[in-house]
């Protein structure tokens, strides 16, 4: 008897889901429900397609940077930069506070912190 396979949620986990598992059975012997009267109306749709490489909670950290890895691959492999407009991009992140940054209290020395910023990019590989 064939396997008929039924999926929760048409996010980018229940379609990777179904993209994988389209390797080992029938792709038409799987079904995609998403439960939601709106698109992207849940995690997926609010993200708006960012995807990160490094913050993830330490428990889910290896499997986050994987996830993004594939990303990437997946991307090259199916023509993403035209196909679904995948582009990747280097963002910094700016937290000011005199906790983090000595006797400064009002964070207008932004500048000079920007001298080193910690770098989020898709370039990053390790």
């Amino acid at each position: 008897m064939p396997v008929e396979t039924v999926i929760l949620g048409a996010g980018i986990i229940g379609v990777s889901t179904a993209y994988y598992l389209s390797k080992h059975q029938e792709p038409s012997s799987i079904h995609l429900v998403e439960p939601s009267p709106e698109l992207f109306s849940s995690a997926s749709g609010y993200a708006g397609g960012f995807l990160a490489k490094d913050w993830f909670a330490p428990s889910v950290s290896a499997l986050g940077a994987l996830s993004f890895e594939e990303h990437g691959r997946l991307a090259e492999e199916h023509g993403g930069r035209e196909r679904w407009g995948y582009s990747p991009a280097t963002c910094i992140s700016y937290a000011a506070s005199a906790e983090k940054h000595g006797e400064q209290e009002r964070g207008d020395d932004w500048y000079a912190i920007l001298a080193t910023p910690k770098l989020y990019t898709s370039q990053q590989r390790g």
